[in-house]
């Protein structure tokens, strides 16, 4: 009876003690960190424009002709020293100008000339293109070259000269011509780089016997 009584004493406390024991060392869970997961962001590509290819001017087709400007032998005006006389003209192509051509009336006086090609402004004479140095012409036709050629465009075109000796017959009668002729007094030698106000004489008008020499491109 005694040994019962024992081990139900010792089975007790041994209960008791583990009872204490959970009561003073509580088991608290391990908290697991929940992973979150790293946004990655997305790449948006890039657009790459697309090249779109500029046209180029349209071709201007040659008209077949290789000089614009009054063609003419038949010089009817002497014309003073010391003026420019200037006539307006069409190119109807895309010139590469290289230099002109004057003509002198057979029995005329020679001198020293000078051609320059001007620019059209609203019906007048504009600013200088090119211009050839002094060549002295005689009787006949005279070649003026350009140092370095100069590119016009179709349109309208005044070819100016000026000459050092009076009397120099380098231009034509043309009775139509009042809107395209015009003189301006001009000591001989270089031309002004835009053409000062010119007077238009009372008819009969006349164009200037010189014509533009150029390739088609």
């Amino acid at each position: 009876m005694k040994k019962y009584v024992f081990l139900t004493v010792v089975l007790f406390s041994a209960l008791t003690f583990v009872f204490l024991s959970c009561r003073k060392n509580p088991t608290v869970p391990t908290t697991v960190p929940t992973t979150v997961p790293t946004t990655v962001p997305t790449t948006v590509p890039t657009a790459v424009p697309t090249a779109v290819p500029t046209a180029g001017p349209t071709p201007i087709p040659c008209s077949g002709a290789d000089t614009f400007g009054n063609t003419g032998t038949v010089a009817s005006y002497g014309r003073p020293a010391d003026y420019i006389t200037t006539s307006r003209f069409i190119n109807v192509d895309r010139a590469t100008v290289t230099g002109f051509t004057v003509y002198v009336n057979a029995g005329g006086n020679s001198g020293n000339v000078r051609v320059g090609l001007y620019s059209d402004a609203s019906g007048e004479p504009g600013s200088l293109l090119a211009e050839t140095p002094a060549v002295f012409c005689v009787s006949g036709s005279n070649n003026l070259n350009l140092a370095a050629p100069v590119l016009a465009t179709p349109g309208n075109y005044w070819i100016a000269v000026n000459t050092d000796t009076n009397s120099i017959s380098l231009d034509v009668i043309n009775a139509d011509s009042y809107t395209q002729f015009r003189m301006i007094a001009h000591t001989f030698g270089p031309l002004p780089a835009v053409m000062p106000p010119a007077s238009a004489p009372a008819p009969p008008q006349y164009n200037v016997l010189a014509y533009a020499r150029y390739t088609c491109n």
